[in-house]
């Protein structure tokens, strides 16, 4: 009966509307949760469309727009062009379905269509099963996913993590493969990052591949691990979902069309199946009020925390490290250590070091005794532990001894205890290494006075590369343009020749005999000039004469006695030594080549409004150990008056306009501490130690701090920023040489 039924609507559909206007449904037999089309046929020409797509419950359109294709033939003479419109929907269940009346437009013409009943059915696929044995199955048994998340505890506290493991089960009996990364919808949530350890997805580690056996068939699983943390108190609840293509037999693949065409298909056809999880409900609690003789340090979860304060015994001016070591479960990116407040000591922010993937951190301490005698160090912190729903308290306490300096110290050796491999951190004359960290140290060395105006610091580059680059270019293309001349002027040819045989004929002078001066004269000088001039060959000595007797005189003179010796022999009027001497300096005059050089412009200064800081004439401080010192027993105005005096009205060093800064900045003097920042960072643009003392300052007096990238614009003023105004010159002048060296 059922395939009765599907013959008549195959029938029904297959009718034409009106004309050369046909439509059908692809394929014949609809499967739930697969793609199925409905096809319009036409020959009339023109854009070929549905109206309007119908409403049906439980039926979704892919798309509002058809994908239409053409096929053109020719019939008895006539061009034909074909026309085929094809719509793509799915229907969510199985059951049956009716598509109303539809408007279809074929060209400037409408037509309507009749209704079309479907009778939709779910897929079911031919599997093999362990024991050997082959069975009809639904689709949901093949292909589906699950979600893990712990039973216990029943509910969850704010902060605390909650580990999800979403995992897909693809039988081995059929074809198909993972599209997307499972999609989560869960709002009030933060996810931990997982970028580091190489997934491509930020918010699930790198997928685990397995195989499974479940009743009686056999899977491929695909397991995405990951981690939430709840935001507020309340109950949770979401969706997961994650797209799966499955590959179809195709049973209505080589069959013709309605125009008697033969549609070659694919033997398989692909079906995006969706699969949807939820998540929840999951009740959050409120994390109860910490106790008031502790401070919360974030953590939520199971931690631990252990205390190492080293060297146990210290002097005025050395430093001691005091480590927390924390390990555990749970989420480290709520941890937030405080600020100790010790009487005798001074106590940089702690740096904080963490370690997710073991579950570890280790922050550091770094005190700075400025008193000698008894102290007493306390910290008391809390954890708040999730499966006794109550805070756990660690406390440290311990007496120290500090004793009295034996010499004048500094802080020249204040770190911040080791940091990891991947640490930032800046490097300094002395080779050593120091952390990034805010305010924590005074550079000990001057970094190197820079010039004002800022055009003085590299004037000999300046002309050097100014000048190095058109030289090069312009004798390059005068040997080039000289050896073209040549090539292409056999004249040219000839005094290039002759030239290059200079040496030779000034040789023979020199060493022929007064007997055959003469002929020498007649045979090799007489070409000679000859080639020079660019005349015909074979003048003789007397016909040259007549040709020199104005322009070189000396010449002609000499090639007439020579000449006149060669028809009489004897009859030479002058010596033969003069003649000799006289010959050999004409020769010389027709070798002689000039080189005219062009000049060239001289750079323009470039010059930088950087301000200068004035010098006071206070002497408290004389040496730069004494100042450090003295900024790490808090005398921090007495510091400054040192790094005032040094620095330079035309030659300010940024080292010391930053030492200044921490000083002023330790006085709460944010205004004047942000000048000194802004002017350092001007002279000193890449130095990191700057631009973060800068930020900090720049956050306490509410502005935004500078370095952040958010848009294209902001990524050009940064890279412009790098370098000085006068180092960019010199960047422009490199790039000046090489453009002419390139030419």
């Amino acid at each position: 009966m059922k395939k009765i039924f599907g013959v008549l609507t195959t029938l029904v559909l297959a009718l034409p509307l009106w004309g050369r206007v046909n439509i059908s449904l692809e394929p014949e037999t609809i499967m739930a949760g697969e793609p199925a089309r409905v096809v319009i046929h036409s020959d009339e020409g023109g854009e070929l469309r549905i109206v309007q797509l119908p409403d049906v419950t439980g039926l979704k359109w892919s798309s509002a727009s058809p994908s239409v294709s053409n096929n053109i033939s020719i019939v008895n003479s006539q061009r034909v062009t074909y026309t085929t419109a094809a719509y793509e929907f799915t229907v969510a269940e199985p059951g049956q379905y009716v598509i109303p009346e539809m408007i279809v437009a074929a060209g400037d013409k409408k037509y309507r269509t009749r209704e079309f009943p479907m009778d939709v059915k779910s897929r079911r696929y031919r599997v093999q099963r362990r024991n050997g044995t082959a069975q009809d199955e639904n689709i949901d048994r093949l292909v589906f996913q699950r979600l893990e998340l712990p039973s216990e505890p029943k509910h969850w506290y704010v902060g605390e993590e909650i580990p999800l493991t979403v995992k897909v089960y693809i039988a081995d009996s059929i074809q198909a493969r993972l599209r997307t990364w499972p999609e989560i919808n869960l709002d009030k949530v933060i996810f931990r990052d997982y970028g580091n350890v190489g997934g491509q997805n930020r918010n699930f580690a790198p997928p685990r591949q397995d195989t499974e056996e479940q009743g009686d068939y056999r899977y491929a699983t695909v397991s995405f691990s990951s981690a939430f943390r709840p935001l507020a108190a309340g109950t949770l609840n979401g969706t997961i979902a994650t797209a799966v293509e499955v590959m179809i037999p195709d049973s209505d693949r080589d069959r013709d069309d309605s125009f008697g065409m033969m549609m070659m298909r694919s033997p398989y056809r692909t079906a995006l199946r969706r699969l949807t999880s939820t998540i929840g409900p999951i009740e959050v609690l409120p994390l109860p009020k910490p106790p008031e003789d502790a401070v919360f340090t974030g953590l939520v979860g199971d931690w631990k925390l252990t205390f190492k304060l080293t060297p146990e015994k210290i002097k005025v001016g050395d430093t001691a490290t005091l480590t927390v070591a924390i390990q555990g479960q749970g989420s480290l990116e709520t941890l937030h250590l405080p600020p100790l407040e010790l009487p005798g000591f001074r106590v940089y922010p702690p740096e904080i070091v963490k370690n997710a993937d073991r579950g570890s951190a280790e922050a550091r301490y770094v005190l700075v005794p400025t008193e000698p005698g008894p102290h007493e160090i306390k910290l008391h912190l809390a954890v708040f532990q999730c499966q006794q729903g109550q805070y756990r308290g660690f406390d440290f306490q311990q007496k120290v001894q500090v004793e009295k300096s034996d010499a004048l110290t500094s802080s020249d050796e204040v770190f911040v205890g080791s940091l990891p491999d991947n640490a930032a951190s800046v490097g300094d004359k002395s080779g050593l290494k120091r952390p990034k960290t805010s305010i924590i140290y005074l550079k000990k060395r001057p970094a190197g006075g820079v010039a004002l105006p800022l055009s003085g610091n590299y004037v000999f580059w300046y002309w050097l590369l100014g000048l190095l680059g058109p030289v090069v270019m312009i004798v390059t293309e005068w040997r080039c343009r000289r050896r073209q001349r040549l090539d292409a002027n056999p004249d040219r040819l000839r005094r290039a020749d002759a030239a290059s045989r200079r040496g030779q004929v000034v040789k023979k002078l020199k060493t022929v005999g007064d007997e055959e001066l003469c002929a020498a004269i007649n045979q090799d000088v007489v070409p000679f000039v000859n080639d020079m001039m660019a005349l015909p060959p074979g003048i003789s000595a007397m016909e040259l004469v007549e040709r020199l007797q104005q322009s070189n005189p000396e010449m002609a003179e000499c090639l007439r006695h020579a000449g006149g010796a060669g028809y009489m022999p004897g009859a030479l009027a002058i010596g033969p030594e003069e003649l000799r001497r006289k010959v050999i300096a004409a020769v010389k005059r027709f070798a002689v080549v000039l080189l005219m050089l062009g000049t060239l412009l001289p750079l323009s200064a470039v010059s930088s409004p950087v301000a200068t800081v004035s010098v006071p004439t206070a002497k408290e401080i004389n040496s730069a150990a004494t100042a450090r010192t003295a900024y790490d027993r808090g005398q921090f105005a007495a510091a400054a008056a040192y790094y005032r005096r040094e620095l330079a009205a035309h030659n300010p060093d940024p080292a010391w306009l930053f030492n200044l800064g921490n000083c002023l900045l330790q006085q709460k003097k944010y205004a004047s501490a942000l000048a000194c920042y802004e002017r350092a960072a001007r002279l000193a643009p890449r130095d990191s130690d700057i631009e973060e003392n800068l930020n900090f300052v720049r956050s306490r007096l509410n502005l935004p701090p500078k370095g952040g990238i958010r848009h294209p614009l902001e990524l050009i003023r940064t890279l412009r920023d790098r370098l000085r105004p006068d180092q960019w010159l010199l960047v422009l002048a490199g790039c000046w040489t090489l453009w002419f060296l390139l030419m």
